[in-house]
């Protein structure tokens, strides 16, 4: 029997992605017992390592996802030249901290049957909107409540009550993510996959509510980038166009909000971190994206610095001198120039044209991770990464096993 048919494999490829979608949205609480990045980047690899021998002996390679090795061989052909002239600790961890998940994800997808991508995707959506909503409600908590939710949120600011009292600090939900903004990128997908799983027309509405609730104390333009978005899907879908049913999930939410706000429509509408969702003409990230582009020479412009500069995520493991960027686009294009850039943007066009054929709002959700991932460093991190390549990744795959 060929190792890829085993049913441990398949088991593997099936339980490991879920449990390493709960760590990541659960972070806080893993920690907490024992658990770190380092054991969850520890199974990824021994997966991928798994997933590896079964692919170099496949006969054939699912030609949707070629597109996909074309950007991982650039990155391991980079990979090999910084390591020449840099650290290969800190190239290594440059390398690993961008190309892991994807590689992750590359293989299970790959070296999987129709039948086998369609049973994941499927099982890794549903667990994905119950940990939406179970992080929207501990961020409800948090909010109004206690910020740290009983010592599990690991942000030094807003998880630290004292912090928070400060006068120049804005109040805002992590949940159990890490950050205000992985946590309104986890809500404002959540949003949309509420219609991609099977669910009671009622129980969608209050799970809407709940995630538009906990994604409005996020304080983070990204969620209010979402509701946007998915406000655009339903007038564009003429069977949804149904105003007086949008009124009402709209209306019951803001009465919702006000409830939470002991009905003091003041303090609602004054309040911080509420209209910060909506603060688009502050975006100090677009500043920063500006600022790198102008200051890089041409031939670093086009092929990049080479990895291991400007990194985001690595001094979590390694401590050593970087400048941070927030993006994960001028991140890539730092370090893999505007090759590295247009092949990522190969990979994501290519999905996002095939998303707009499954006709449920896709392309919408695409959109707004891909605004994500220009102007936030949500995607530089291990655990959004993680989170969100299955949905970027997954249209194509749809398209080629539904048609």
């Amino acid at each position: 029997m060929n190792v890829g048919e085993g049913l441990f494999y398949k088991k593997l490829n099936f339980w490991i992605p879920i449990f390493v979608l709960i760590f990541y949205s659960c972070r806080g609480f893993f920690e907490s017992i024992g658990f770190s990045n380092v054991h969850i980047i520890g199974m990824n690899v021994f997966l991928i390592v798994i997933n590896f021998m079964v692919f170099i002996v496949k006969e054939k390679m699912n030609r949707e996802l070629a597109r996909v090795l074309i950007y991982i061989y650039y990155g391991v052909f980079l990979f090999i030249i910084s390591s020449l002239f840099k650290s290969y600790i800190v190239t290594t961890m440059a390398f690993v901290s961008i190309y892991i998940n994807l590689i992750f994800w590359f293989l299970v997808y790959s070296n999987g049957t129709d039948k086998n991508i369609e049973k994941i995707s499927k099982s890794y959506l549903e667990v994905f909107v119950w940990l939406v909503v179970v992080n929207s409600i501990l961020g409800v908590y948090q909010y109004f409540v206690d910020p740290s939710i009983f010592g599990l949120v690991t942000n030094r600011i807003y998880g630290n009550a004292e912090v928070l009292n400060l006068a120049h600090v804005t109040r805002r939900s992590t949940g159990l993510l890490g950050s205000p903004q992985n946590y309104s990128l986890f809500m404002g997908v959540g949003i949309f996959s509420l219609g991609y799983i099977d669910l009671k027309k009622s129980k969608r509405i209050i799970l809407f509510i709940i995630i538009l609730l906990g994604g409005l104390v996020s304080g983070s333009r990204t969620f209010g980038l979402f509701l946007i978005l998915y406000i655009l899907f339903l007038i564009s879908r003429k069977r949804y166009l149904n105003i007086k049913r949008l009124i009402i999930v709209l209306l019951s939410a803001f009465l919702g909000l006000c409830i939470l706000f002991f009905i003091n429509f003041d303090f609602l509408l004054s309040n911080g971190t509420i209209i910060r969702v909506m603060a688009y003409n502050s975006w100090a990230a677009l500043e920063i994206f500006k600022d790198n582009i102008e200051s890089m020479s041409l031939f670093d412009f086009i092929f990049g610095k080479g990895f291991g500069l400007q990194r985001w995520i690595a001094s979590g493991e390694i401590v050593y001198d970087y400048s941070e960027v927030e993006s994960y686009t001028v991140n890539i294009l730092n370090q893999m120039g505007l090759v590295g850039v247009l092949l990522f943007l190969f990979i994501y066009m290519k999905n996002l044209l095939s998303s707009i054929k499954l006709n449920n709002g896709y392309q919408f959700m695409l959109i707004g991770i891909l605004i994500n991932i220009f102007v936030t460093p949500s995607f530089n991190g291990f655990a959004m990464s993680f989170i969100l390549w299955p949905f970027i990744i997954y249209p194509s795959l749809k398209i080629r096993y539904s048609v």
